[in-house]
């Protein structure tokens, strides 16, 4: 019980995490040789001499906020990778249809075509099953494809870690006891790339250093001050998993937009939750 209270208690840990910081992360990377690449990037042969940045932003909750750090990084002349959510409320009209939001499309075109970033996207495919009752890998090939024909060129997946997998799981055997233990057990986190027709999992590429706001030190969520500055002298290959949600133009917008966010995850996973119950 200890451990669920203090993953909930992260949740409302509203420390600031600026603009400013991130554009100064940046600057300082590219000042020591460093280049972005996007994460397709990342297939091609490696280089024993390079120093490359791939940006990788998972868009959990909220699309336009992820589209201010998209500009600071074009304007900054840095390309990166942000992975879209497909059980987000940004992403569909009707989800049980596939029926995507017009102004997604928009968005994403903007994003890839005019800002020069890559898209990819997000796959959270308990609840596809679950909630939605849908066969996860078919829906989500279904996707990529209706995505590629709007001219959205998703080409990586990368698998969220939902939260409310633990009440989901009861439905799958699974084996090894740390993954049944963990609070993101998902029996879908490993799975053929071909399933979907794209070229990569997130997970999966090559790398040298790895960095993710996801991991907390202590109880404070990682962030770019973690990074000392012996990195900026080494070269390789460095992925940097971020959650846009987490940067912010300032402390105040951080705490209200972070608490929106959340509570309307919580409340909508619990409807989803008493769903589940009452169809058992």
């Amino acid at each position: 019980m200890k451990k669920y209270i203090t993953k909930v208690k992260r949740f409302f840990q509203f420390e600031n995490r600026t603009f400013k910081d991130y554009e100064l992360f940046i600057e300082k990377a590219k000042y020591n040789g460093f280049e972005f690449v996007q994460l397709k990037e990342f297939l091609k042969n490696k280089d024993a001499n390079e120093k490359i940045i791939g940006l990788r932003h998972d868009v959990d909750s909220e699309l336009d906020h992820a589209l201010k750090i998209a500009k600071i990084e074009h304007n900054l002349g840095v390309k990166s990778t942000y992975f879209v959510l497909h059980t987000a409320s940004y992403f569909h009209v009707d989800l049980s249809k596939n029926t995507l939001n017009d102004k997604l499309i928009k968005k994403l075109l903007y994003l890839q075509n005019t800002l020069g970033h890559e898209v990819g996207l997000h796959i959270d495919l308990m609840p596809i099953e679950i909630i939605y009752k849908k066969d996860p890998y078919v829906f989500v090939k279904s996707l990529v494809g209706l995505l590629k024909e709007k001219g959205v060129n998703i080409i990586g997946v990368a698998p969220h870690g939902n939260l409310f997998h633990h009440i989901y799981r009861q439905n799958y055997v699974i084996k090894n006891k740390d993954f049944k233990n963990s609070i993101f057990a998902d029996p879908y986190i490993d799975f053929d790339i071909k399933m979907f027709n794209v070229g990569y999992e997130a997970y999966s590429l090559e790398h040298d250093t790895y960095f993710s706001d996801a991991k907390f030190i202590g109880n404070k969520r990682w962030d770019f001050s973690f990074i000392d500055d012996d990195f900026f002298n080494k070269s390789g290959r460095t992925i940097i998993l971020t959650h846009t949600i987490h940067w912010a133009p300032s402390k105040f917008y951080y705490f209200t937009v972070n608490l929106w966010i959340t509570m309307q995850y919580f409340f909508r996973y619990l409807n989803e939750y008493i769903k589940y119950r009452k169809s058992i």
